[in-house]
């Protein structure tokens, strides 16, 4: 026996198959640690360690997300071991997971659905049975004595009473099953929500050494996260600086929650062109022989700034929460909510809005009503199982870094919890760390992050014109602006402690000062009425005259003292034969070019002050002009 166990013994220490030492494969966890979000898309930044047996490996990295940008992976290793090839797959298995969640949560809706038929079925026969005691309860009641339409009486209430009672019951518990349904289907549209059901996995192949424990860092690009920058403008005295709060508003659909990460944001644009433009020779020919390229965007253009609307699955017709809202050229943009609404202000010339989902086909639309909904279908898209991205099995060092070709360059991140962040300037963009570690799970349609306050000192003046409006609108001008570090973005806005609107901050601009307009102000009031005495007409030979002329009143209600600009214009005629001619201006400047009038005014707390211009139209008398 005893010899027996020895060459037993003997066959597993000499055989091949017995003596490795390493491991066929071994998954490698790994955590999110670091997150640094780009206006599109971001960067993801793993750690994870494991023990490690002397021999070749096979690392996995499970259930990662699938909008995972294989060429952008980048994998370094400490520790006695030599890289050998990186790989990236598809997993079609984690499919079954999220289908297993959804058909949960969808045999939960059918059976709420069941009982509120049931219940507003039951409701109805109820609803008849009244009906029908309500129309026999004088039967026979011709023919009875007084205690038998007593016991009539009697059974005629109790029964009403008995049907009154169930009918309140049975309406309270369809109201409860209606907004568990609601609930329910909110809570399968967030499941279902990026569309997103494959996983990523990254197969690691290595050799190890010597046994050792190695720590591993993992990095990627993927698609499906972003950011916008949104502002809250906060005035509350005319005499003191501009509160300015600089937000984020992150959407994340890449299939991985970021559970206490630290979050970078950044306004690079990784995917864009890096290339600088080159010109090529312009080869002037006759025009017929030329290919003319029309870059101009459509013409059409929506009456105000604010745009809304819904978007939904073109082919259920369910609305979708989480879809990317981007006006197309500029970094303004937004997320649709649980309900597939979307509310985002245009900046001037700007006409097209890009929707975009995961799963769907991304869809730019043209902006031609205040009210635009929009319906994306979905986007087929045959991913291969495996992609084999490089190897090196050559490279003989102790402590592998493998980077490839064509990786997106990552930086350190960090993130935060409504605090403010600190800002890193490099030569080509600007950075945001936020303070302290956040959790933003896939799918949430919008999150909010404070990146900076700042305290803006500002030139306030109000602008009218009364021709076309009789509001006077408060512009603040804020100079050296630059050093705020300011996007274009949509802008909430708050004067002396209400809620005035939005607008757009357009830090784009090539200006030394910036200037933002805060809405409206109706301590400013404004007339403007025609002087009759001056509005006659009289003709002289072949020609008409014409004299017009306006009185504008300008009241300050407020309890400060204003710097006011007021606007308005005489015609600027076209013909020799119209003549043009200004009698009175009250001082204003005069643009003879353009017709424009301008006043600058300071108008003391609780004054009024008036302008008045008339201007004279000589023009033939058998023709007529538009004056007013």
């Amino acid at each position: 026996m005893k010899a027996f166990l020895l060459l037993f013994l003997f066959v597993i220490v000499s055989n091949p198959f017995f003596a490795q030492t390493g491991d066929s494969e071994k998954t490698l966890k790994t955590d999110i640690k670091e997150i640094t979000v780009y206006l599109q898309g971001a960067q993801v930044f793993r750690a994870g360690e494991i023990n490690l047996k002397k021999g070749e490996h096979t690392l996995v990295i499970k259930s990662l997300s699938a909008l995972l940008d294989p060429n952008s992976i980048n994998v370094k290793g400490t520790g006695d071991i030599k890289i050998l090839s990186v790989q990236h797959q598809y997993d079609y298995l984690e499919i079954e997971t999220k289908t297993k969640r959804v058909d949960s949560i969808q045999t939960i809706i059918d059976k709420v659905e069941s009982d509120l038929r049931r219940k507003t079925n039951r409701i109805e026969v109820l609803n008849e049975k009244e009906n029908l005691i309500s129309a026999n309860k004088n039967l026979g009641s011709e023919n009875v004595n007084s205690n038998q339409l007593l016991q009539m009486l009697s059974l005629y209430e109790k029964e009403l009473t008995a049907i009154k009672t169930e009918q309140s019951d049975i309406r309270l518990e369809i109201d409860d099953l209606k907004t568990r349904l609601s609930n329910l289907k909110r809570q399968l549209n967030t499941f279902k929500g990026s569309k997103n059901e494959t996983k990523s996995n990254i197969l690691i192949e290595l050799e190890a050494l010597q046994t050792t424990n190695s720590t591993f860092e993992i990095s990627y690009f993927v698609d499906g996260a972003g950011w916008y920058p949104k502002y809250r403008l906060n005035v509350t005295d005319i005499t003191k600086p501009i509160d300015l709060e600089y937000q984020a508003e992150v959407f994340q659909q890449t299939g991985e929650d970021w559970n206490d990460v630290k979050l970078r944001f950044s306004n690079a644009e990784p995917n864009q062109n890096k290339q600088a433009p080159e010109l090529e020779t312009w080869y002037l020919d006759y025009a017929r022989f030329t290919n003319f390229q029309n870059n101009n965007l459509s013409n059409l253009r929506i009456s105000n700034n604010s745009v809304k609307g819904t978007v939904m699955d073109a082919a259920t017709g369910e609305r979708l929460p989480g879809v990317n809202v981007l006006v197309t050229g500029t970094s303004i943009g937004t997320n649709t909510d649980l309900e597939g609404n979307y509310s985002i202000t245009m900046p001037k010339g700007s006409n097209q809005l890009k929707f975009s989902y995961i799963g769907m086909k991304t869809k730019t639309v043209n902006v031609n009503s205040s009210v635009l909904n929009v319906s994306l279908s979905s986007d087929v898209q045959q991913l291969s199982e495996v992609v084999v991205l490089d190897s090196d099995a050559e490279e003989e060092t102790s402590s592998a870094v493998y980077r490839l070709q064509g990786k997106v360059s990552g930086v350190n991140v960090k993130q935060a919890q409504r605090m403010t962040a600190t800002t890193i300037k490099r030569q080509t963009n600007v950075e945001f760390v936020v303070d302290e570690p956040y959790t933003i799970k896939s799918g949430n349609p919008q999150t909010y992050i404070d990146l900076k306050k700042y305290k803006m000192d500002a030139e306030y003046k109000y602008v009218a014109i009364p021709k076309l409006d009789k509001n006077a609108y408060l512009i603040a001008g804020i100079a050296n602006w630059d050093q705020y570090n300011l996007m274009e973005g949509e802008a909430k806005l708050f004067f002396e402690g209400s809620f005035v609107g939005t607008s757009i901050l357009n830090a784009n601009a090539t200006i030394d000062t910036l200037k933002i307009s805060l809405g409206n102000d109706k301590s400013i009031v404004i007339e403007r009425n025609k002087i009759d005495d001056f509005n006659k007409s009289s003709f002289i030979g072949f020609n008409r005259n014409k004299k017009i002329g306006f009185d504008i009143k300008v009241r300050n209600t407020k309890s400060q003292n204003i710097d006011l600009t007021l606007y308005d214009q005489v015609p600027v005629s076209l013909r020799d034969d119209i003549e043009v001619s200004v009698e009175k201006l009250s001082k204003a400047n005069y643009n003879e070019k353009t017709g424009e009038l301008r006043w600058d005014m300071q108008i003391e707390s609780n004054k009024t002050e008036n302008r008045i211009f008339v201007y004279d139209v000589k023009y033939p008398k058998d023709e007529s002009v538009i004056l007013e």
